[in-house]
Parts: C-alpha cells; structure tokens; sequence
C-alpha cells in the first residue's frame, strides 16, 4: 500500500487539498504562517497519526516560506523523508541526513523552494526523562548515523500505512502505546547516535530574525505604503546589506523580491473572499501596487492565473 492511496480511517487522518489555497497546516498546537513561491501543480497531502501524548505528521506540501512557533513545553522534532533540494532552516542549508530537534518556546523559519516529504513528531511536553538532548529552549539540529535514522524513517512510514488500515483509534488503546513505545525506542537510538550539525551556530539568526520581524511588522501595519529598504534598515537599526543579507538568508529572495511576494499572497488572500463589492484594481492599489499592468502579469507567474479569475473562481464557489 502507498501513501496515495490511503484515507482516513479510524486510526489515521488524511487531509488532501486541492492547491496552496485550501491548504490548511495541521499543527493546531502552534502558530504556522505559509507563503507558496510558486504556482507549481501540487497536489498538498498531510497524513496525521495521534498517540498517547504525541501525534507524527506526515507531509507533501509545495514550494513555501514558513514561519512557526513552537510554543512553551512542547517538543517538536522534524526530518525530511527525502532529499531536501535547495531548502534552508533559519538561513543555513539543510545537508541530507540532518534533524531539527526543538523545545519551546522555539521561532523557526524555512524556505522549502521544491515540493517534498517531511516528518514531524510532536510531544506535548518537554521528554526529559529519556536521555535527549539537555537544551532548555530553542533549537539543535544534529546529524544522527545514518542506519538510525534510516530505521527511523522507516518505522515511520510502517506506522502511516498500518494506522490507515486500522479499525479502530490508536489514541486510547494498546496498539497506541505500543506504537508509541516503539517510536520513542527508535528516537532514543537515534538521538543517542547524534552529534551537533551547527544552526544553533549561527549568532546571526536570531538578528536577522529581529530584523524580519521588523521588515513583515511594517508590511502589515500599512500594506499600500511604498517601502524602501533605507526606512525599513532604520527602522530595524541596521545597515541596507545587513537588510538585505537578512532577507536572503531567511527569505532566500532578495528584499524587493519578497516584499513583492508577500503583497501579492495578501491580495490573493483577498480575492478568495469573493466579496461582491471588491474589484481588483482598487484590491491591488490596497496593497502597494500602483501599475496594473505588472501587477497583473507578477500575479499571473506567482500563482498561474489571473487576479480577476481568482475572484471570479471565490465568487462562484
């Protein structure tokens, strides 16, 4: 059995979506904001397997931005189940075969530019009473061995496909626990197995991630307003190249580039209203975008259609 051709059963939830713009994260513990790069065709799929005391996720997605919080007490764990082509964690490529381990309270940020699959594991306290790694808060990405954590990986999936088969829930019973005892011993072998890869290196992180903070602040408060990156430098308290290494590490666009981005996403968020009182022209205007012309044409290559046929489409629905 595949994981395409699962459905929801009594033990395992499977969400699909039709594109980016019904996708809904299924991290209901954490804020998640997401940002598509690209009007790629995916076909977005989360599987979601709840045990005692933690739930894994299993997901496809399509080329995004995220940004995520991993709140106070919880623990959160997430590896790619492929290659993760071009793809960056707070601003550091992510080499194969690395591990994002993270206590809250925990920022996180990725660009994932290619469609993949990923895993999380979720707890919903903080697990120290295993052996794993110390650290209070915040994040540590480690490279385990390799066999641990291609056995990691595999379980994984064999609990996906058997919960789809499943006639009952595995929340409440011994199948749950049993396999929660089972993924927790492939954790401890893995974790044990793992040394540090170097994000919580980075000392710029968390002042780039200050400085975005300021960049995204700004855009919201007053979408129509023009920016320019030596008001917006001023007002993080840095130079223009710091900006501009700061949006490209955490961006991995240039800071025209994402503010353009990010603008045209509001205004699709817009459209999909399908409110009878708006138009496009003044929709756009609304979010700092002054020549129809472009503006048009920038929507149409972000997300493969005009901004009339998304309103059009949301009105319909």
């Amino acid at each position: 059995m595949t994981f395409a051709s699962l459905s929801t059963s009594a033990a395992l939830e499977v969400c699909r979506y039709s594109g980016f713009d019904d996708f809904r994260q299924a991290f209901q513990f954490m804020p998640v904001e997401q940002v598509p790069l690209s009007a790629a065709i995916v076909t977005p799929t989360q599987w979601i397997l709840r045990l005692p005391g933690c739930e894994v996720y299993f997901l496809r997605a399509f080329p995004r931005l995220i940004d995520a919080s991993v709140p106070k007490g919880h623990l959160m764990i997430l590896l790619t189940m492929e290659e993760a082509s071009e793809t960056t964690f707070n601003g550091v490529p992510v080499q194969p075969g690395l591990v994002a381990f993270m206590r809250g309270p925990c920022d996180y940020r990725i660009v994932e530019p290619v469609a993949r699959m990923s895993a999380a594991i979720h707890f919903n306290s903080r697990m120290e009473d295993r052996g794993w790694p110390s650290i209070e808060s915040g994040l540590l990405s480690l490279a385990p061995s390799s066999a641990e954590l291609a056995h990691l990986k595999t379980l994984i999936a064999q609990l996906i496909v058997s919960a789809g088969a499943a006639s009952q829930s595995w929340l409440h019973c011994a199948l749950g626990q049993s396999a929660r005892d089972s993924l927790l011993t492939a954790l401890d072998a893995m974790l044990e197995s793992a040394e540090l890869a170097g994000y919580e290196r980075s000392v710029s992180y968390r002042k780039y991630l200050q400085i975005m903070d300021v960049v995204d602040s700004v855009l919201k408060t007053d979408p129509a307003r023009p920016i320019y990156s030596e008001a917006l430098a001023s007002a993080a308290g840095v130079s223009v190249r710091t900006l501009h290494n700061a949006t490209v590490r955490l961006r991995g666009l240039s800071l025209h580039n994402y503010l353009r981005m990010r603008r045209l996403w509001m205004v699709r968020q817009r459209l999909l209203s399908g409110d009878p009182c708006l138009q496009v022209k003044s929709c756009a205007l609304a979010y700092g975008f002054w020549h129809l012309g472009e503006f048009s044409s920038a929507y149409t290559a972000q997300f493969g259609e005009l901004p009339s046929q998304t309103l059009a489409r949301a009105r319909s629905a």
